[in-house]
């Protein structure tokens, strides 16, 4: 990915206007991109120009990839919520019979779990919900009073929901004027501290085209790249291969590193399963106010670490719901801006509550090399192939009523 300054840190939607304004309504580089609500909140450089990052669809399978192609990554962009899995989800096919269990559980990654969370100070507070296990916490956030007022009638109205302050990373979004960057993108911590070792090199503008092997085809030995500048081809070679560039943008390199010993791409002699199974997620926002309090919004922070969760609360260990598998709740109250025709009215606080659920593993959902179209740097670009199925949009539905019923059960007002 390109380099990123200090001048390119969060600096909100006003310090950026011009520039995404322009791009929106002139160059229009970024239809896809500025879809994303991150987009006008923050910089629009840390997301793709989409004509130089090109896919397709078929046209009744409309699909949005958001992509953020520089060093840091999408955790420039990212909320830093930070909870662990648990076997509800590692071996959730085993109640319900979709897909398959993960090849793990949560015991097997306990440890590394624990060592992330210390490595990035994680807060959070030990709940003992086997739904979301507990972790390794620095420190924990303290709720708003519209958010105890909240769990409050929340937890006394619907037995077996629980209200919690979230998992993640103490740090606004964005930095404070003695840092270069955020403490929440892996600038300021895993790759601020893989460089200290001093046996890290860096090297942005430095597109990955393929994975490249030994004539046997069963070890790699490297990488080829393009020049982001030059669009030069080159070589780099390792004894160690790893492909860290999201899900489907790590596929598309795997289905471009095609080669006699691997002719369907590198993961490809898989039973066809290299592109299939996309597996994407919903996420849907519930706006509401809370009457009975104050407003108070710059009082607060709002961050992975300081905003409230309600874990899962369906099907666990038994299927009791029409629906499958299940959802969880992500947001704050009296922590956001007050929209100025609602401050108007009165000074209430606002809230915010985002359900999420995923999409479950399907066969029909998948990537696959769209030969006929390349990006800026002559690769191959992607053709995606996803859509909800009904029992994905159910849940999605079920999330999103059921997270504005407790809203109305907590006195707030949609």
């Amino acid at each position: 990915g390109k380099d990123t300054t200090r001048r390119d840190s969060h600096a909100g939607f006003f310090a950026n206007a011009p520039k995404a304004l322009y791009r929106h309504l002139v160059r229009r580089n970024q239809d896809t991109q500025k879809h994303h609500p991150t987009f006008w909140a923050s910089n629009p450089d840390f997301f793709v120009d989409d004509k130089a990052n090109p896919y397709s669809t078929p046209p009744d399978m409309p699909f949005r990839w958001i992509r953020g192609r520089q060093v840091g990554g999408r955790t420039l962009t990212w909320d830093a919520v930070t909870p662990r899995l648990s076997d509800f989800e590692f071996k959730a096919a085993s109640q319900d019979g979709v897909g398959i269990d993960w090849p793990l559980c949560h015991a097997d990654l306990d440890r590394h779990y624990a060592d992330l969370e210390r490595m990035n100070g994680v807060y959070g507070a030990e709940d003992a919900l086997p739904q979301i296990p507990d972790g390794i916490y620095a420190g924990k956030s303290d709720m708003t009073p519209g958010e105890v007022l909240f769990k409050e009638r929340v937890e006394k109205h619907f037995p077996g929901r629980h209200v919690i302050i979230s998992r993640g990373l103490n740090a606004e979004r964005t930095p404070r004027k003695d840092e270069e960057h955020s403490k929440i993108t892996s600038i300021s911590n895993a790759l601020a501290r893989a460089k200290a070792t001093g046996r890290v090199t860096l090297r942005t503008n430095a597109v990955v085209a393929r994975v490249l092997t030994d004539p046997s085809g069963t070890t790699a030995t490297g990488v080829e790249v393009v020049d982001a500048k030059t669009k030069q081809r080159s070589e780099l070679r390792a004894s160690r291969v790893f492909l860290c560039a999201g899900s489907l943008e790590s596929v598309r390199i795997l289905l471009n590193s095609r080669s006699p010993a691997h002719p369907r791409g590198l993961g490809g002699s898989s039973g066809n399963a290299l592109g299939h199974y996309v597996m994407d997620h919903s996420a849907g926002n519930v706006y509401f106010t809370m009457p009975e309090v104050a407003e108070n919004g710059a009082s607060y922070a709002f961050s992975g670490a300081s905003s409230i969760m309600v874990p899962r609360f369906q099907n666990l260990g038994a299927q009791t719901e029409p629906f499958l598998r299940g959802y969880g709740v992500w947001g704050g109250i009296q922590r956001m801006p007050v929209p100025g025709f609602l401050r108007k009215k009165r000074k209430v606080a606002f809230g915010f509550l985002c359900g999420r659920s995923e999409v479950l593993p399907d066969y029909d959902n998948f990537v696959e090399i769209d030969d006929t179209l390349v990006d800026a740097w002559g690769i191959p670009s992607l053709r995606i192939h996803c859509a909800w199925k009904p029992r994905d949009i159910e849940l999605a539905e079920a999330a999103r009523k059921e997270t504005e019923t407790m809203v109305r059960e907590a006195g707030g007002e949609v």
